[in-house]
């Protein structure tokens, strides 16, 4: 990648592809669109370019994919006049590839004003597109903008928000079970969530929070808990905040949590995740008690009990800048960014976090009863795999004991969403014999016999 190159989101699509886009320079254009596409063995698919009509800079932002695996990229794109053949001012644009690579569909949106106008988040209810940014308002300040396209690119609706200052939504997501998209970004310091239903009505808003001084990323659960991310000064120092709303409750804090690093100082949080069981992960960057700066990553269950905080720093003395957090199906957490090296140069660093025992919920149909299934495989050696149904939500503890009643192996102690789990158990480290597992939720417990031959 050239110097002038520059990546600006990444997404999986379902089947192992990895799509990128960014912007990079062209030989004989100036800064195009650019997207890639890569198989699950790390070979370059298709690369395509979007140079717009002002052949001046565009810029990608954000992608997402829909159901049939298509691409949708947005961004701003220098305007053209074509009357005067005279560069305008940005334009906010849409761009849908299929599968292959093939461009369906390019809209660009100049709002009124003529002013500046960019995407900065994409998203899709499958089928239909929603992207969101800022566009000009009355040639100063921005406003906050959500657009609505079908999925042949027409627009269905656009819906935007003024404030004093300026605004931008920096975040879209969509709720598959009720079919509500929550538009959340920032506007005169404060948070906005907007969130509309598929008509583009209007059910709810709020930005009276006063608990975050800025906003920087936004995940949605199964549970339609809406986790907000950003930096609060409530306390003196910029620390993380993260805030939990209850979409049900038309936005109701459900929590708050903040995080004031050990040299706090500045500590800002850069990006958020959740995973099939409700945890929420966030990472950042917090100052040091000495100097220099740490990537700094934090677990919560869904009630906003920090399960566990990791802190990264290459040398000690450096600055390490997180940039980005991933979970695979494992529940290995990963997190990305820049780590200053000893010639006070930057690095690449990748930091791979393991949890050890890891729950799959298994289908969504919630379970009638309290179970716990026999180990499959039975005898095994060294690993089996071990399926309970709890039918409401609490705190599960799964323990395994000797033939004496020795606890040797506590699997998990946390809370729980109601469903059907499996985990699988490593049992690597004992030696053949007779053992049991035992399973306390509540009022309910269960015991079984599970057999180790090596």
């Amino acid at each position: 990648m050239r110097n002038d190159d520059s990546p600006a989101d990444m997404i999986f699509d379902g089947l192992g592809n990895i799509i990128i886009t960014g912007t990079s320079k062209g030989t004989i254009t100036d800064y195009d669109i650019v997207t890639i596409k890569y198989d699950s063995f790390g070979n370059r698919v298709w690369v395509k370019r979007y140079n717009g009509t002002a052949n001046k800079i565009d810029i990608g932002y954000a992608l997402a994919t829909d159901l049939q695996g298509n691409i949708l990229i947005t961004g701003r794109s220098a305007g053209f006049l074509q009357a005067t053949g005279t560069q305008t001012f940005d334009d906010l644009i849409v761009i849908k590839y299929t599968y292959a690579g093939i461009e369906e569909w390019v809209q660009r949106y100049n709002d009124a004003s003529n002013s500046n106008d960019g995407g900065l988040t994409v998203t899709t209810d499958g089928e239909n597109v929603y992207a969101g940014g800022y566009c000009g308002s009355n040639g100063q300040n921005a406003d906050f903008i959500t657009i609505k396209y079908s999925s042949q690119g027409t627009v269905e609706w656009v819906r935007k928000v003024s404030s004093p200052q300026s605004d931008q939504c920096s975040k879209i997501l969509y709720n598959h079970n009720n079919g509500e998209m929550y538009s959340c970004g920032t506007g005169q310091n404060d948070i906005i969530v907007l969130c509309y239903d598929g008509a583009g009505i209007l059910k709810w808003q709020t930005n009276d929070y006063n608990l975050m001084s800025d906003f920087t990323s936004a995940v949605l659960d199964n549970n339609g808990i809406l986790y907000l991310l950003g930096y609060t000064e409530l306390y003196g120092t910029l620390d993380y905040a993260i805030l939990a709303l209850n979409t049900t409750l038309n936005g109701g804090v459900s929590w708050l949590d903040t995080y004031n690093g050990p040299g706090s100082g500045t500590d800002i949080p850069c990006d958020i995740k959740v995973d099939n069981s409700s945890n929420i992960y966030i990472t950042g960057s917090t100052q040091n008690s000495g100097t220099g700066m740490s990537y700094t990553t934090l677990k919560y269950n869904i009630s906003g009990i920090r399960q566990w905080g990791k802190s990264y720093n290459h040398n000690g003395v450096g600055s390490n800048i997180a940039a980005s957090l991933a979970l695979d199906n494992n529940g290995n957490v990963f997190v990305t960014g820049i780590s200053e090296n000893t010639s006070a140069d930057y690095d690449f660093a990748t930091v791979k976090y393991s949890q050890g025992i890891v729950f799959k919920k298994q289908g969504s149909e919630m379970p009638a009863e309290f179970k716990l299934h026999q180990n499959y495989p039975n005898p095994f050696n060294p690993a089996t795999n071990i399926k309970f149904d709890i039918p409401g939500s609490g705190n599960v503890k799964i323990a395994v004991y000797d033939m004496l009643g020795r606890g040797v192996k506590i699997l998990a102690d946390e809370y729980k969403e109601a469903g059907s789990y499996e985990i699988n158990f490593d049992a690597s480290a004992l030696s053949s014999g007779t053992y049991f597992y035992k399973i306390t939720a509540g009022d309910f417990s269960d015991i079984k016999k599970m057999v180790i031959i090596k």
